[in-house]
Parts: C-alpha cells; sequence; structure tokens
C-alpha cells in the first residue's frame, strides 16, 4: 500500500481510538489506558472475504480485539446481565412452583431456632441435594398443628430454587380440588404434571376428605411421584400410630410408598400459631387500654 494509503489507514484506526490510545512500535493501536493492544493483524490477500471488510496496511489485516481493560469491562457487564437473567429464571420459577403467596415468604433467615436439630437437617438436606435427587430421598414432617412443618418445607423449597431448582410447593385438598374439577385426561396431565418438577413438597397429608375416590386420587399423586424416582416432602399432623398402623389397607398402601423414600422428621414442641396469637393480643389489648 502506498504512502498515501497507509496515513488513510492511520486515520481510520485512530477514529476509533479513545483518549490517550496510541499507536505502537509495530503500527498496533494501543490502549492508553492499560497498554495493551486494541488491534491483531492476520496475513492478507486482496482476494480474501476478511481483507475486504477490514484494513489492510504492509499486506497486513488490521482486526479490532478488546485490550485488558475493555475486557474485563466486558466480563463485568457480562457477570450483571448474566446475575439478572438467572434472577428472572429465579423468579418464575418461584412464581411457577409456589402456589400460594405466603410460601414465599418462608425461609431459613426468619427461622425462630427454636428446633435447631430440624433447622440443622433441613439446611444440610438443602446443602447435600445432589446426593438426595439422586438417591430419591425425601422428607416426611410429622407433629402436631403449628410446630412449623409447612414452614421448614417451605424452606427447603425456595432455598433450592435459589439455586435454580425446580420445586413444587402445594397441598392435598387444592390438588384433590383441582383433579374433582377436571375432566379425566386434565386428571392425568395435573398428576403427571408433578414430574416435571426436582422437587415436590405437598402440604397436609390426611385433611382430604375420607373417601374411596380421594384416597385414589392420593395414592394416585405419590405413587406417580415416586415412580418418577423424584424426591418428595410430604407435611402432616398424623400420629406415628396412625402412619405405622393405618385404619384400612388403602392409606397402608400410601404411607408404605411415603416411608420408603422418606426420612420422618418429628415435630414438637407448642404451636407457633398460638404463641404468635397471645403476643399479637396482648400487643392490641395494651395499644386499646384493656
Amino acid at each position: 500500500m502506498d504512502l498515501i494509503g497507509d496515513a488513510l489507514l492511520d486515520i481510520l484506526i485512530t477514529e476509533s481510538a479513545e483518549i490517550n490510545d496510541y499507536i505502537g512500535n509495530e503500527g498496533l493501536l494501543y490502549c492508553g489506558k492499560c497498554n495493551t493492544p486494541r488491534e491483531t493483524v492476520l496475513s492478507a490477500n486482496k482476494s480474501d472475504i476478511l481483507a475486504r471488510s477490514f484494513k489492510v496496511k504492509n499486506g497486513k489485516m488490521h482486526l479490532p480485539i478488546m485490550c485488558r481493560c475493555k475486557t474485563a469491562e466486558f466480563e463485568k457487564e457480562k457477570s450483571k446481565q448474566d446475575l439478572k437473567n438467572f434472577n428472572r429464571r429465579i423468579d418464575r420459577l418461584r412464581e411457577d412452583g409456589l402456589t400460594d403467596k405466603e410460601y414465599e415468604n418462608w425461609s431459613f433467615d426468619r427461622d425462630d431456632g427454636k428446633n435447631p436439630s430440624v433447622s440443622n437437617a433441613c439446611r444440610n438436606y438443602v446443602n447435600n441435594w445432589e446426593d438426595m435427587i439422586s438417591d430419591n430421598v425425601g422428607i416426611l414432617f410429622y407433629g402436631s398443628v403449628g410446630t412449623g412443618k409447612t414452614f421448614y418445607a417451605c424452606c427447603i423449597a425456595n432455598s433450592l430454587i435459589d439455586k435454580g431448582v425446580t420445586a413444587l410447593v402445594t397441598n392435598f385438598p387444592h390438588l384433590l380440588k383441582i383433579i374433582q374439577s377436571s375432566a379425566f385426561d386434565e386428571n392425568v396431565n395435573v398428576i403427571s404434571r408433578l414430574q416435571k418438577y426436582d422437587l415436590v413438597v405437598i402440604d397436609d397429608l390426611g385433611v382430604e376428605r375420607n373417601t374411596d375416590y380421594a384416597i385414589e386420587q392420593v395414592y394416585s399423586l405419590i405413587d406417580t411421584r415416586y415412580r418418577s424416582g423424584k424426591p418428595l416432602i410430604i407435611t402432616t399432623n398424623l400420629a406415628p400410630d396412625d402412619i405405622a398402623k393405618p385404619a384400612n389397607i388403602a392409606y397402608e398402601r400410601i404411607y408404605d410408598r411415603i416411608k420408603q423414600n422418606s426420612i420422618p422428621v418429628k415435630m414438637v414442641g407448642e404451636s407457633r400459631r398460638k404463641e404468635i396469637g397471645r403476643v399479637k393480643q396482648a400487643k392490641y389489648k395494651d395499644l386499646l387500654g384493656f
């Protein structure tokens, strides 16, 4: 290339330059901040497609590249965008998997610490999730009303969702209501839909109506999930004797399925709901002057 062409090339190169950028000894554009090249060169042939798109100087094709500081800026922005995309995905997972808005509020950072052994067990379940899903290990939370069964089940689900795991939290009355109001094909879809989630949490086993139809649907839900090979967490107010020695063979089939892959976790203590109610009443009685 002649001197005029070379001069024009230098002008075109420096047009994209920022303040303090400069041309190095080898004719490449350098960043004035980090002192690393903003160009690289390749051998060029006039018939090359690339050579028609980029500037050629002394038989060399000058291709723009990112200098060190631009690369760092790019990676930083990419990390920000990746985080935004991940957070959007988590929001979608939570919206899809939590069937009650209240479930979203139950996480380990709201744990009152009154049952440390259960709290630690639940955290360990999350921390060892890969083993849990690999071996299809679930949990059966059982105990009296208000002892934190649903709370800890939701803590596990929310923590796993935060990691990008698909989890569904629902309850047996809700599922049975959907099934009862659906046609046969839709029933199959409701039950099979449970299998797409890595973890399924079903609350309130035992509060369903004691009819042959309801019992059969509960068994179908649990059995289908069991055969999917994915973990199931269940909460129930049933006493240990009710689970160990069910009243009839229909419930025995259900409990056998649950016990095969579930770690039993007994919840004890006074009802948190009663305690919260007492505190609330005391506060507002004082406020009202009683």
